[in-house]
C-alpha cells in the first residue's frame, strides 16, 4: 500500500547536529497528529477491503467470527507494535472494535486496524528493557526491541513479520547472536540505501538540493543532481562491503556523465549514466573534495563565489569534528585575508582558511582553474594546521592527510552514532564508546561493516538507562 503521498505532507522534523532524528527534539504536533489520524483512516478503510491481507492475518477463518477478529488483531498487532500483544492488549482493542458504530464485523476490523496506527507503541519505539540484577542502573533490551533496533538502524523500517517470527530461533540476548544476524542484514540491498542515508546528512548532500548558482551561465539543477548522484556512487565503494571510508576522500576516480564530464573535461561516456572515470597519480582530482558537489556546496550562492573559509569549514566540521564558533560582531566586514592577520580571527581562520587556499585550483562548479576572472593566479597551496607534514597539493592529497589522522575515524564513528542513536552523544556515557569503536574501525582498514558490528554488540546499543 503506497501512502507516500500522504506521509509527504508532514511537517519537517528537526535537524540537530546535521541530522534529523535526534529523539530529544522530536515531537508530536497537533499537524502530526491530525496526519496521524487522517493516514490511519486511510489505511483503515483499505485493509478491509483487501482479501488478501485480511486472508493472511485472519489465516483464512472467517471473519464475522468474533474469535477470527481476536487472531487477526493478534497477528496484525504483532507486526504494528513489533512485539506479540499482551492478553490485556488484545483484549483492549475487541473491545474497541465492539464500540464501531456499525455491527458488521469488517467495521469492527477497520476500528481496531484505526487505532493501532495511531498507538503510542507505533508511533514510537517503546523499550522498558529487563532488569539487570549486576548493572541496576542499566536495562538489557529484550530479543523483540533488539531486532526493532536493528531493523530501523540497518533498513529504516520495523522488522518484517517474516523477522519477527524468527525471534525466538535467534540468541539475541548475545553479542554473536546479534553479531550474525546483523551480518545477515546488511547483504540485504536496503542497507546500501540506509547507508546514503546517513551520508546524505553527514555530507550535507541533502541541503545541495535546491541550490542556485543564478550568475553561474554553466549551472543547472540537472548538474546538481548528477552531482549528488556523483557522490552517492564514491559513498557507495567507501562505506559498502569491503570498502574503506577513506577511499571517500582520496579515490582516484570520480564518476561523470555528459554534464559532469564537460566540468571535469574528461571524455564524455556513451551512456545517460555516470560512468567511473579514473584520474591518474599527476592529476589534482581525487575524492569528494574535487567533485562538483563539494565545490557548489561550499560556494556562496550570491556571485558564486568560492570561499576559502566555507571549504576549510566544511572539512573540519565534517571529518574531523572541528567546529568552527560563531564569528564576532563586525567579522562580516573583514575580508578572508584580513581574518588570516586580525588576531581576533587569525585562531580560527588559520585552521580553515588554509585548507581552503589547496581547493583554490577548483571553481564554484569543480572545473579546474589557474587564474581567477580578474586574472590574478589561483593560490594552489594548501595546509592543515596541527599536523607535523602540513602541507598538501590537490584534492586526493587532502583527502588521503584528513583520513590518515586519528581524529578522522573518531569523528566517522562519531557522525555514525548520533545518527544511529538518535541523540547527542555525552562524553561521560558516550566516549568511551566512541574510542573503541574508532580505534576498531582503524584496526579493520576502516571497513564501514565492521564499524557496524561494533556498535551492535556495544552496551550502548543492547541496553537503555533504567529509569530514576
Amino acid at each position: 500500500m503506497d501512502i507516500s503521498a500522504q506521509a509527504s505532507s508532514f511537517p519537517a522534523d528537526p535537524v540537530v547536529e546535521g541530522f534529523s532524528n535526534n529523539a530529544d527534539f522530536l515531537t508530536i504536533s497537533d499537524a502530526h497528529a491530525t496526519q496521524y489520524m487522517n493516514i490511519a483512516e486511510y489505511v483503515a478503510d483499505a485493509a478491509i477491503q483487501n482479501a488478501t491481507l485480511l486472508a493472511h492475518f485472519t489465516g483464512g477463518c472467517d471473519v464475522q467470527q468474533t474469535a477470527c477478529i481476536q487472531t487477526f488483531t493478534q497477528n496484525l498487532g504483532k507486526v504494528v507494535y513489533r512485539r506479540p500483544l499482551s492478553e490485556e492488549e488484545i483484549g483492549n482493542f475487541m473491545t474497541l472494535g465492539a464500540t464501531a458504530d456499525s455491527n458488521g464485523a469488517l467495521e469492527k476490523v477497520r476500528v481496531v486496524v484505526e487505532a493501532m496506527l495511531q498507538s503510542p507503541f507505533f508511533v514510537f519505539r517503546v523499550e522498558y528493557g529487563q532488569e539487570n540484577g549486576e548493572r541496576p542502573q542499566l536495562r538489557k533490551l529484550d530479543p523483540y526491541e533488539i531486532i526493532s533496533r536493528l531493523s530501523f538502524l540497518l533498513w529504516q523500517k520495523g522488522p518484517s513479520e517474516a523477522l519477527l517470527d524468527r525471534v525466538d530461533g535467534l540468541d539475541l540476548s548475545s553479542v554473536e547472536g546479534i553479531s550474525a544476524l546483523t551480518t545477515e542484514m546488511l547483504q540485504d540491498s536496503a542497507s546500501e540505501e540506509v547507508r546514503w542515508h546517513f551520508s546524505k546528512q553527514w555530507l550535507r548532500m541533502d541541503t545541495l538540493e535546491g541550490k542556485s548558482l543564478p550568475d553561474n551561465e554553466s549551472f543547472s539543477s540537472a548538474l546538481v543532481t548528477s552531482a549528488i548522484e556523483e557522490v552517492q556512487l564514491l559513498n557507495r565503494d567507501a562505506l559498502g562491503s569491503g570498502g574503506d571510508v577513506r577511499s571517500l576522500l582520496n579515490a582516484r576516480y570520480g564518476y561523470a556523465d555528459s554534464l559532469l564530464a564537460d566540468i571535469y573535461e574528461v571524455s564524455a561516456p556513451s551512456t545517460t549514466s555516470l560512468q567511473k572515470v579514473n584520474y591518474d597519480e599527476s592529476s589534482l582530482r581525487g575524492g569528494l573534495f574535487s567533485t562538483a558537489a563539494f565545490s557548489m556546496l561550499t560556494t556562496n550562492s550570491q556571485g558564486g563565489v568560492t570561499s576559502f573559509t566555507r571549504r576549510g569549514a566544511y572539512i573540519r566540521d565534517a571529518f574531523l569534528c572541528d567546529p568552527l564558533p560563531a564569528p564576532p560582531p563586525g567579522a562580516e566586514a573583514l575580508t578572508e585575508v584580513n581574518r588570516l592577520e586580525d588576531p581576533t580571527c587569525s585562531g580560527c581562520h588559520v585552521k580553515v582558511d588554509l585548507i581552503g587556499h589547496g581547493l583554490e585550483m577548483f571553481d564554484a562548479l569543480g572545473k579546474q582553474r589557474s587564474s581567477y576572472a580578474n586574472g590574478d593566479p589561483v593560490i594552489t597551496a594548501g595546509s592543515i594546521d596541527g599536523l607535523d607534514d602540513p602541507d598538501f597539493s590537490g584534492a586526493a592529497q587532502l583527502g588521503t592527510k584528513i583520513g590518515d589522522q586519528p581524529q578522522f575515524s573518531e569523528c566517522v564513528v562519531d557522525h555514525y552514532l548520533r545518527w544511529a542513536l538518535g541523540k547527542i552523544l555525552e562524553d561521560e556515557y558516550d566516549g568511551c564508546t566512541v574510542d573503541i569503536i574508532s580505534r576498531d574501525l582503524i584496526s579493520k582498514s576502516y571497513d564501514f561493516n565492521s564499524m557496524i558490528l561494533q556498535l551492535v554488540t556495544s552496551d550502548a546499543f543492547r541496553y537503555r538507562t533504567a529509569l530514576q
